[in-house]
């Protein structure tokens, strides 16, 4: 059911001066990855982060045997007795070594004990908080991991101790520290200058017994180094097991063959030792004695020796290939970034703050919050970047204390914070983040896992047998602050519920990360929740109270993300911690909504007119194009539509019913996975690259030379690319699954439909050396077509008749991002967001009609497609259909394509596609603008090499500048583009002059040196293409646009928003800079006079008024208007802009205009459509009303905006929409009225009948192409 919003008029909220407050751009945009008037407010994510002493450790192992388990010879083992028999589980390493001390004797240390030992740290590094191990009930001062590799390898391999450098994983600087890259010569023990070294006092505690003799000592800002050189890493192969419970050794050995998913002593592995010039790899056997004195003897071979320079050949175990200078600054890297269990929390942390750019994120610590607690950016604050940065900063610089791990009442404490009633440490309080009663509220607390100490106060809140008397464990106090309303209104409770989470009071949900440590409990069948299936009131595990490091306090945190609806993270690497928090964040509502304008099979209305609408549903991010008729009144008939393109297309065969084609950088291709990606076809399938990027989530890394590995990313990579295509046979709700879609069609947001039948062009003969009468002629019976882009990857081509499918297209430029259309849970994101232009061009001496399309806020490139003959769609004739991509690899100067691409034929005879560079070109992707300026592209038609680019010089790379679409004007009719007009993000309104025949002029209209002007400054964004109409009464062309944006998610507000205008500026073709140039002041003003309900005929509206001050073009350089009504008192400022292209019909500029809703909690916003006079901007003459209000197909006095004589009797200028926010109208020919067809984000679709209007400008010699 669609999503109904009733017309209502917008509280207007901000005050406005009598003069203008332009906005400044000050950075590269936010842009969305979703619609911005879903609406929602930003969700607040506060961070619980454990500031424990054991968080400095930089050991965390898994469940484990010792090594005197395995091995009758350990150190420490005696005969065939059991070692131990239970595991190890604390996740520190216990494993054979020595502790040393100070003899004041012979003033240096010496042996104190050699035993098993409990390590802390894999380096002696003299900023440790604690001595390297614990043994003999104290802490010891031991040696670093070097001295016990020769008892135990495990230690040095991450998939025994989590926290240890993994080859599998990249590693890189914290997010925002700006610190780079670390140096393998020069490690920083502590990548933040600012952190000082521990001091002897700070070490000094009753539990841990530091000698005076400590050499450390406090810095101002601590520099530790460490050269890695000699560096030994370990890869675990799981080559052996054990019968029964247990391992055992000697005489009871009983040592298996084949894997068992646990780190055995006696599994093989592999040695990698990083020296300064190359890496040696050893394959390491063990061998055991299985009789005689020996039996149960482990001897290490090493079996194979490889050293390489260059980059390792054949790594083994799915390791990716890389040379030994990547593999240095991965080791560095993780060196220095992510060795301790604190650097990967805070590691973790800066890169889920940088990738949620909308979120509203807050951070304290345990048990020192005075010392470092960020509160939530107050509602005032819309732009989060530079508050963002302060508290990264201040988290990274954070020294670790030594303390205990109060996780309970660190988790009371975010849920008090959110109640308001935490201390601010100043006798007052700190404020509830809650801003807006539909925010969602979310804590995630980073532990190390085993917690202890402080009592919460709050008792057993899930029932479980766990939680009595006054202690509660974790899960009960985040069951509190889910099932208690934090703000104790009943009347507010507008979270939107969904299907995970069906509260909508305001309420807490809780995401523990818990470092890849595991409890009791497991999860047999992926769905991210322990077997059998348990409720909050189940046993969860063995009892988690007491102080001891057990497994049941990490089956606690997870029953603590169950009871709260959250969920329970416990990942190895920085990138899995960051991966896992941004799926578990990803929750959204589910609403029907269209934001594309309609397309019109017909110019006239007839029998067989249809109207074309598509919408989507952000619950499931799928999508929907209609096809609608007429009924017998000209309103659309939506209850009944002609078809439904996702039903059609989900009927469609996946394998054999649907034409999908891609592009492969040479040639068009078949979209299907290779038959062998390792060795693609380079004429008929996927690059080597493209197939990399597909599989960014396969189950092994692409460069395995393990054959089972590599027939699973065989079997992976056809099956994504089967989903892709429409096969929903491995769609489901487990983790291993691919994400369930409501239709097999994406999302269709900013892709307007568009309609393409028989040509219909007004091409004179003459134009080419082919008659353009006889193409037309050709294919007047071709099959009529709709072109839609979709956030599924695709441009889709369906049959305007049927709805059938006859073709869609993958963009090569998307295949980096298309595994992420398989994910659950799937984060929206854009694809092919852009409208195509369609339009018949000539090459090749021949006709053909060209589609272009671009990507919008789905990437940097556009592409162009032979669309005309649509019965000879194939993916046998791919590369018949494909003609090129033009992307940011091609020129860095081209941003994300919101620029739409404009086909005609220039004055060198050339048929070229014609667009802005678009935003956000300075993106570091590999392909990074190194100006940020604003650029014009002109690309052949045919091949898509550069033409020409003309550079505006206005932008930089702190704030990079971008040009929206262009305007290509012919003004002496002979079908060749005369002059280019496009705006651009700083205000700027430009005029290319392309007159020429010699591509080398080709420029900016008014250049003076390198020095480039524009036809106009309007100090506020232009995001929407221009039109261009000839003057009426002198010279020269009148250049309309509107300003404003709506890109980012700061775009949704309507408070603190600078006020916007629609603009007519005089282009009198001067060449001289001095009399062409236009400034404000040379403007006539247009004014919003008023704004209104009322009644007519029995339908009810809201009008608007404007002025009809006259123009005196000898005194004028055009008109403005602004987009605000001045004559309210006081006067307000509702956040309304035009971003939309406008429409130059019979003397009148029509546009729609945009308000954000001013609730954050409601979806949607409204808009004006706008009808002025285009010579003056004025409201129309009484004698030249728009609207037929009343709906009786007269135009008259009725129509007029109070229908009272003598009262303000004049002709609306707007009336706003019933259906939210809407786009550019369909325009339909009924007779003498016309019919404009509005869609709107409500998903329905608004018609106003109109006059044609009375005034005729005579003829117009100009022409704007397509």
């Amino acid at each position: 059911m669609l999503f109904i919003r009733s017309l209502y008029k917008l509280s207007l909220s901000f005050i406005v001066s009598g003069s203008l407050t332009w906005h400044v751009q000050s950075a590269p945009l936010q842009l969305a990855d979703e619609p911005l008037f879903l609406g929602g407010a930003d969700p607040n994510v506060f961070f619980e982060l454990d500031d424990s002493g054991s968080m400095d450790f930089a050991i965390l192992t898994v469940s484990h045997y010792e090594a005197c388990q395995y091995d009758k010879d350990a150190p420490d083992a005696e005969g065939d007795d059991d070692c131990r028999s239970q595991p190890k589980q604390n996740g520190l390493w216990n494993t054979y070594g020595t502790a040393w001390k100070w003899s004041n004797y012979q003033s240096r240390w010496v042996i104190d004990y050699q035993g098993y030992f409990e390590y802390h740290y894999m380096f002696h590094n003299s900023d440790n908080k604690y001595w390297g191990c614990r043994g003999r009930g104290i802490v010891e001062t031991c040696g670093g991991f070097e001295n016990v590799y020769k008892y135990d390898w495990r230690g040095g391999s991450s998939d025994f101790n989590v926290l240890f450098y993994n080859p599998k994983a990249d590693y890189g600087p914290w997010a925002g520290t700006g610190l780079g890259n670390t140096s393998f010569s020069a490690a920083r023990s502590n990548p933040q200058p600012a952190v000082a070294a521990v001091t002897a006092q700070a070490q000094t505690t009753t539990q841990y017994a530091v000698p005076a003799q400590d050499a450390r000592a406090a810095t101002s800002g601590y520099s530790y180094t460490k050269n890695l050189t000699g560096f030994i890493y370990h890869v675990w192969d799981d080559s052996h097991g054990f019968t029964g419970d247990y391992p055992r050794r000697g005489n009871n050995l009983n040592r298996s063959e084949g894997e068992n998913g646990k780190v055995d002593l006696w599994d093989n592995f592999y040695r990698y030792t990083v020296d300064a010039a190359s890496v040696t790899r050893e394959k390491v056997v063990w061998d055991v004695e299985t009789s005689g004195d020996d039996k149960g003897k482990l001897t290490a071979e090493v079996t194979e020796t490889i050293t390489f320079t260059g980059a390792e050949p054949n790594p083994p175990l799915g390791q990716p290939s890389r040379t030994v200078a990547e593999i240095q600054q991965n080791v560095a890297n993780w060196y220095s970034y992510a060795r301790r269990r604190a650097f990967v929390a805070k590691g973790a942390i800066g890169a889920v703050v940088a990738s949620n750019t909308s979120f509203r994120f807050g951070l304290t610590v345990l048990n020192n919050d005075e010392d470092l607690f960020h509160e939530m950016p107050s509602a005032d604050i819309k732009n989060y970047q530079g508050y963002n940065t302060q508290m990264l900063n201040d988290l990274y610089s954070f020294p670790q204390p030594d303390a205990g791990t109060p996780l309970r009442l660190g988790l009371k404490n975010a849920g008090e914070y959110f109640k308001g009633n935490v201390s601010d440490g100043n006798g007052g309080r700190r404020p509830s983040p809650i801003i807006e009663s539909c925010q969602q509220n979310f804590t995630v607390l980073f532990t190390d896992g085993y917690w202890n100490k402080a009592d919460p106060g709050i008792g057993n809140e899930d029932g479980d047998p766990f939680g009595g008397g006054g202690s509660g464990t974790v899960s009960d106090v985040a069951y509190y602050y889910y099932k208690h309303d934090l703000d104790n209104d009943a009347t507010n409770n507008n979270v939107i519920p969904n299907d995970t989470d069906p509260a909508t009071y305001q309420h807490m949900v809780t995401f523990p990360v818990a470092f890849g440590l595991t409890g009791t409990l497991e999860d047999t069948d992926s769905d991210g929740w322990p077997n059998p299936v348990l409720s909050i009131s189940s046993t969860w595990g063995g009892d988690p109270s007491g102080t001891a490091d057990k497994p049941e306090k990490i089956d606690d945190l997870w029953h603590a993300a169950y009871n709260s609806k959250g969920e329970f993270v416990s990942a190895k690497t920085p990138e899995d911690v960051v991966d896992s928090l941004v799926d578990a964040l990803s929750e959204i509502s589910s609403r029907d909504s269209s934001s594309a304008s309609v397309a019109t099979s017909t110019g006239q209305i007839s029998s067989d007119t249809a109207i074309f609408q598509a919408q989507f549903n952000s619950g499931d991010w799928s999508g929907q194009l209609y096809s609608y008729s007429l009924n017998a009144d000209r309103t659309v008939n939506q209850t009944t539509p002609n078809w439904q393109a996702s039903d059609v297309l989900d009927a469609q065969n996946p394998n054999t019913g649907r034409t999908i084609i891609s592009y492969n950088g040479s040639r068009g291709i078949p979209f299907r996975f290779p038959a062998n990606y390792r060795s693609p076809v380079a004429a008929t399938e996927m690059g080597s690259a493209m197939i990399s990027e597909l599989l960014s989530s396969a189950p092994f890394l692409i460069n395995t030379t393990d054959s089972i590995e590599i027939s699973e990313n065989q079997a992976y990579g056809t099956a994504l690319v089967n989903y892709l295509r429409g096969d929903r046979t491995n769609e489901g709700v487990s983790s291993t699954d691919f994400r369930a879609r409501g239709s097999v069609l994406g999302d269709i947001i900013s892709s307007d439909p568009k309609y393409v039948s028989a040509p219909r062009l007004t091409y004179s003969d003459d134009i080419e050396s082919v008659s353009y009468a006889a193409f037309r002629s050709a294919n007047q019976n071709r099959i009529p077509m709709v072109y839609v882009g979709a956030n599924d990857g695709m441009l889709h081509g369906f049959d305007a008749t049927t709805g059938r499918e006859r073709l869609a297209y993958v963009p090569k430029s998307v295949y980096k991002n298309l595994y992420q259309l398989s994910e659950t849970p799937y984060n929206h994101r854009y694809f092919v967001d852009a409208a195509p232009t369609i339009v018949d061009a000539f090459y090749d001496s021949a006709w053909h009609t060209v589609l272009v399309g671009a990507l919008g806020g789905g990437g940097q490139g556009l592409f162009a497609l032979d669309v005309t003959n649509p019965s000879q769609f194939s993916e046998a004739s791919a590369n018949n259909t494909v003609l090129w991509e033009f992307t940011d690899a091609n020129d860095a100067d081209l941003g994300y394509s919101f620029s739409e691409a404009s086909i005609a034929k220039m004055a060198n005879g050339d048929w070229v596609a014609v667009f802005g560079n678009g935003y956000n070109n300075t993106e570091v992707d590999g392909y990074a603008s190194a100006t940020g300026r604003a650029v014009l592209f002109i690309v052949n038609i045919k091949t898509g090499a550069l033409v020409k680019k003309i550079d505006t010089g206005v932008g930089d790379t702190a704030t990079p500048n971008g040009l929206a679409t262009p305007a290509l004007i012919d003004i002496n009719g002979d079908s060749v583009v005369d002059y280019i007009y496009a705006g651009d993000l700083r205000g700027n309104m430009w005029k290319f002059n392309v007159q020429s025949p010699m591509v080398a002029d080709w420029d900016v209209a008014w250049t003076s040196g390198s020095t480039k002007h524009p036809l106009f400054n309007a100090g506020q964004p232009i995001t929407t293409q221009p039109s261009v109409g000839h003057h009426q009464s002198v010279r020269g062309q009148l250049v309309y646009f509107g300003t404003g944006k709506y890109l980012e998610y700061s775009d949704r507000s309507v408070n603190s928003q600078p006020t916007q205008s629609f603009y007519a500026i005089w282009d009198k073709n001067e060449t001289d800079l001095t009399s062409a140039a236009v400034v404000r002041n040379d403007l006539l003003q247009q004014e919003i006079q008023d704004e209104f309900s009322t009644t007519i005929g029995g339908y009810s509206y809201n009008i608007r008024t404007t002025t009809r001050n006259a123009i005196d073009w000898s005194d004028h350089d055009g008109w403005y208007i602004d987009l605000v009504n001045y004559n309210d008192i006081p006067v307000f400022n509702s956040g309304e802009r035009q971003v939309t292209e406008s429409l130059l019909r019979n003397g009148r500029i029509i546009f729609t205009t945009l308000i954000p809703n001013g609730d954050a909690c409601s979806p949607g916003g409204s808009s004006w459509l706008m009808e002025l006079e285009a010579y003056s901007g004025a409201g129309l003459p009484d004698i030249d009303t728009p609207f037929d209000l009343d709906r009786n197909n007269v135009f008259d006095d009725v129509d007029h905006s109070y229908n009272v004589p003598g009262v303000n009797d004049i002709p609306p200028s707007g009336v706003e929409s019933s259906n939210g926010i809407v786009t550019t109208p369909g325009v339909l020919r009924d007779g003498t009225q016309e019919r404009k067809y509005l869609s709107g984000s409500s998903g329905s679709i608004d018609d106003l009948v109109e006059s044609t209007g009375v005034q005729f400008f005579g003829r117009q010699s100009w022409r704007e192409l397509d």
